[in-house]
């Protein structure tokens, strides 16, 4: 935990975005675990990545923000 805790920044979004988030993906039919990929992929972008590795790139695909690529390692 040390070594991870000293070289590791953690990333997030505020309240509001959450609420955004949540209330898009609701629009779009879309519940349940894929709220979290969505999650992952929108703190990703707003770390400054313009891409994302991930073996479950269709999950992904679906739920990524504009301006995030998603790729198999």
């Amino acid at each position: 935990m040390q070594n991870f805790r000293a070289s590791a920044d953690l990333v997030g979004i505020g309240p509001q975005e959450h609420w955004d988030l949540i209330g898009g993906l609701s629009a779009r039919g879309i519940g349940g675990g894929r709220i979290y990929d969505a999650l992952i992929a929108t703190c990703t972008l707003a770390a400054g990545a313009k891409v994302i590795l991930t073996w479950n790139v269709q999950d992904f695909l679906a739920v990524a923000p504009p301006g995030l690529e998603v790729r198999r390692p």
